[in-house]
């Protein structure tokens, strides 16, 4: 079976001179359209504002110049500029790396429901949806989000995302840290976790996992460093360009068959 779509292109022809057009949107072209594309955006975005922050931060407006004990030029901040000086280097950056982890999140888990239901008319099994139901019906499993999707594509498309290297731990020690950004402000000791020493040792485990070039804890909050964004986007690039390579075998073993 095939899903009838089309995708807009631009590409170079044999003389440099950039076409346009419109082309079928087959699998082996997913991973292109629907997801480096998007990252791609994603990863200009995360560049530009890291870029603007820290260039805010070395506005030389706000330092300077003094010579220490051994006649040695040292930069000094004016008193009346550490504020904002610390809104550029620490609060704001803050701010945008926790966005940028929801954000490609939430991108992550709609593209891997999206696949989940791709799959399913690919290769004519039971759909995402019925799948949902008929679990509800025979457990009192409720997944939801990605983990959904990790089972779906086990039991229904023979497909295990689990085994993709570590980039599908990677995935879910982010889905720690975003569950906490989302629910708890970041805070380790919030209220989600008073009470729920699975919920706090699966959100440490993530955070020893990521290890101190990604995130960091101060006072009990998480704190991402400006890598965070773009170690997140490769593995959601990694993850995905995997997944489809996969889905494209399963499809032609079906087919095979």
């Amino acid at each position: 079976m095939t899903i009838r779509e089309e995708y807009r292109y631009e590409k170079k022809d044999s003389k440099g001179a950039i076409v346009e057009g419109y082309a079928e949107l087959t699998p082996d072209v997913y991973y292109e359209v629907l997801i480096q594309r998007v990252t791609q955006n994603l990863r200009e975005y995360a560049q530009t504002m890291e870029d603007e922050l820290y260039n805010k931060s070395e506005d030389e407006s706000m330092y300077y110049y003094d010579e220490n004990s051994k006649g040695k030029k040292i930069r000094l901040t004016y008193i009346d500029k550490l504020d904002e000086i610390t809104k550029y280097k620490v609060n704001y950056p803050n701010l945008l790396r926790h966005s940028l982890i929801t954000s490609i999140y939430s991108f992550t888990e709609e593209r891997l429901l999206n696949a989940c239901s791709r799959s399913g008319l690919l290769m004519n099994v039971m759909t995402l949806t019925d799948y949902r139901e008929a679990v509800k019906r025979r457990t009192r499993r409720r997944d939801t989000g990605i983990f959904l999707a990790r089972e779906y594509l086990r039991d229904c498309a023979n497909i295990d995302i689990t085994s993709f290297s570590d980039k599908w731990k990677r995935l879910n020690a982010f889905n720690k840290l975003r569950n906490c950004i989302v629910h708890e402000r970041g805070n380790t000791n919030g209220y989600s976790y008073m009470d729920n020493p699975r919920s706090r040792e699966g959100l440490q485990k993530a955070i020893d996992y990521l290890g101190n070039d990604i995130v960091n804890l101060e006072y009990g909050y998480l704190v991402l460093t400006d890598k965070a964004s773009f170690e997140f986007l490769d593995t959601v690039d990694e993850f995905f360009k995997k997944f489809y390579e996969t889905l494209v075998k399963q499809i032609k073993i079906k087919e095979s068959n």
